[in-house]
């Protein structure tokens, strides 16, 4: 009896740290998945004070990808946080999504920023990092850095050119294309006309075949094709998804930032119609029939000639 006990109690404290280690990974795996939609995009740009000599300034711009509010504070910067005009930043949400109804999504292209300004003595050189820690409202938290590079610019002597260092821009673009399917065999022999249009963190409306490179948000996208006068659009081993009967078809397309996405589409010719045999109609004879009050016969079917009787 003791052992049955002992057994059942040690069974049971088993499926309980099972139970919480089961728990604690789902935590972590959806936090993880939402923690890692949220982000700050921080750059730097550097100029030199007015009068020349006196040292550098350095605008920071942090940019929200998310559409909630966010709280961020900066947490470290080279020359110190003493040299920043706020050691704090708020950037509201594009819109009452979360708010009103708890939708929690990437925000839409121009994302909503904060502007931090540095002030640096004529002694400092080299690449300047700022660093933050942001919770947006659904609790989020992130650190992120951006740098700023202050090597390029003569500062030092009065007269000489203001020199500014532009940031790099990070772009990203997508593309489509309609391509013949010969025999069954996918080739890029681009088949004119048809129209390619996509919907996702930006929508491209309907456009003539092919789409050109399109500077658009990361993200996932879903490309729609419809094809030219005489084809029907089909897989052709591609990835693509065909309606029945082929008058449209839709494939993912992702694209990643500082990347691009194509969506790839194959026609082939639209099969011609052709009649099925038919067999061939019986044909009524033709009998002449006197008329009434005439010398001449006239020809009518023998179906519809008059029956004689006597």
């Amino acid at each position: 009896m003791t052992t049955t006990k002992h057994f059942t109690h040690r069974f049971f404290r088993l499926a309980q740290g099972g139970l919480a280690v089961s728990l604690v990974l789902i935590g972590v795996v959806g936090f993880g998945k939402v923690a890692s939609a949220h982000d700050d995009a921080i750059v730097g740009v550097a100029s030199c004070s007015s009068p020349l000599g006196t040292g550098y300034t350095v605008s920071w711009t942090v940019t929200n990808d998310w559409d909630q509010t966010e709280a961020g504070t900066v947490t470290s910067v080279t020359g110190g946080v003493a040299t920043l005009d706020a050691p704090t930043f708020a950037i509201a949400a594009q819109d009452t999504a979360f708010t009103t109804s708890g939708t929690s999504q990437l925000a839409t292209v121009p994302y909503l920023t904060a502007v931090l300004t540095q002030k640096l003595p004529a002694s400092a050189s080299g690449v300047i990092t700022l660093s933050t820690n942001t919770t947006w409202a659904d609790g989020t938290n992130v650190s992120d850095s951006g740098t700023a590079e202050l090597s390029g610019l003569q500062c030092g002597a009065p007269g000489a050119p203001l020199a500014v260092v532009a940031p790099t821009i990070i772009s990203q673009s997508i593309a489509g294309h309609i391509y013949l399917c010969n025999n069954a065999q996918p080739t890029a022999t681009e088949v004119p006309g048809g129209t390619l249009a996509s919907t996702g963190p930006q929508t491209l409306g309907s456009s003539p075949n092919p789409l050109g490179t399109t500077q658009v948000a990361p993200g996932g996208y879903t490309m729609t094709a419809t094809p030219p006068p005489d084809y029907v659009l089909v897989a052709c081993m591609g990835s693509s998804a065909p309606a029945n009967g082929g008058t449209t078809a839709t494939e993912g397309v992702t694209v990643p930032a500082g990347g691009s996405g194509v969506g790839i589409f194959y026609v082939t010719n639209s099969a011609p119609v052709i009649a099925s045999p038919t067999t061939k109609a019986s044909v009524a004879p033709i009998v002449p029939v006197a008329t009434s009050g005439s010398s001449t016969d006239q020809l009518v079917p023998a179906s519809e000639a008059p029956t004689v009787t006597g």
